[in-house]
């Protein structure tokens, strides 16, 4: 039996020669010891009958030793040493045809950005509709974020890596205008519902929504203009929401005879007020409004308490 590539794995192997070399001279040995212990015993007549019949039961056991148990452990190990090799070259071909098939072709690649050109023109033909230009934007995130990964396992010299370069600053336009432009109608459709007669409670929900899509546009464009005024006109849409709500909060606490918490909320609303932006006129007039309030509601609980 031959396995050249593992004969440093195989059992312990004696050569032929060599092997029976050392069994004839143990056989010599054992007929040398009783032929010896039979002439010290005076019983010579029968030691070399006994010492060639030990001597043939050594080379005997030697034999089965060798070409029985040593051989069927040796094929065994040789056996399970092919299998080992087998399960591994399977489990290296399936990597490989999985890597292979995960990886995005430059075709799939120019398949994938038609479609985000496609998705872009349609949400620009109904640019009115804010969830037209929010699909479009998780698509490039999407897509951002598959050419990022791409790129970091693509082989040097790779025909994937201009299109994938290509790919991505064709993505980052499409992201930038659409983000922007989400932003923009959100924080618009805002504006009118602010100026309606919604409920304040609806008003400070459909704020926080707004605010909710600048801020995700400016964890992509940080340092965007637009974006930073928006955020900024927003912050102060809802502080002055969040005074009018206290404010009518406190009147309904006053005419329901409530004094203690039509107190604590004009304290509130005086609170916002002095961090609300704006003219100092407006700012003024505000506040001299909510204090008037105030002190008419602690002089009317001063008077229940008289």
């Amino acid at each position: 039996m031959r396995y050249d590539d593992r004969k440093r794995a195989a059992p312990f192997w004696v050569p032929v020669a060599n092997y029976y070399l050392l069994t004839f001279l143990a056989a010599v040995v054992v007929y040398a010891a009783i032929w010896y212990a039979g002439h010290e015993t005076r019983n010579g007549e029968n030691t070399q009958v006994f010492g060639l019949i030990a001597a043939l039961a050594v080379i005997a056991f030697a034999i089965v030793l060798r070409e029985v148990v040593m051989r069927n452990a040796r094929r065994k190990l040789y056996r399970e040493q092919r299998l080992l090799d087998k399960n591994i070259a399977g489990f290296h071909r399936r990597k490989e045809r999985a890597d292979q098939k995960d990886k995005v072709s430059v075709e799939q690649n120019e398949f994938i950005l038609g479609e985000l050109r496609k998705k872009s023109e349609a949400a620009k033909v109904l640019s009115g509709l804010a969830a037209g230009h929010k699909e479009v934007v998780a698509m490039c995130s999407e897509y951002m974020a598959m050419n990022q990964r791409e790129l970091q396992n693509v082989g040097v010299g790779s025909p994937r890596i201009a299109s994938f370069v290509r790919g991505r600053e064709t993505a980052s336009k499409i992201h930038f205008f659409h983000l922007m432009k989400w932003a923009e109608l959100e924080t618009q459709e805002f504006t009118q519902i602010a100026v309606g007669r919604d409920r304040i409670e609806d008003k400070l929900e459909r704020l926080k929504q707004t605010l909710s899509v600048v801020e995700t546009a400016l964890e992509a464009y940080p340092t965007e203009k637009v974006l930073l005024e928006s955020k900024r006109a927003l912050i102060a849409s809802e502080r002055s929401l969040e005074i009018s709500r206290l404010v009518e909060v406190a009147e309904s606490a006053a005419e329901g005879g409530d004094s203690d918490a039509a107190v604590e909320n004009y304290e509130k609303a005086l609170e916002l007020i002095e961090d609300l932006e704006g003219t100092d006129a407006n700012r003024a007039a505000i506040a001299d409004k909510v204090a008037g309030e105030l002190s008419r509601v602690r002089s009317l609980g001063g008077e229940k308490l008289s």
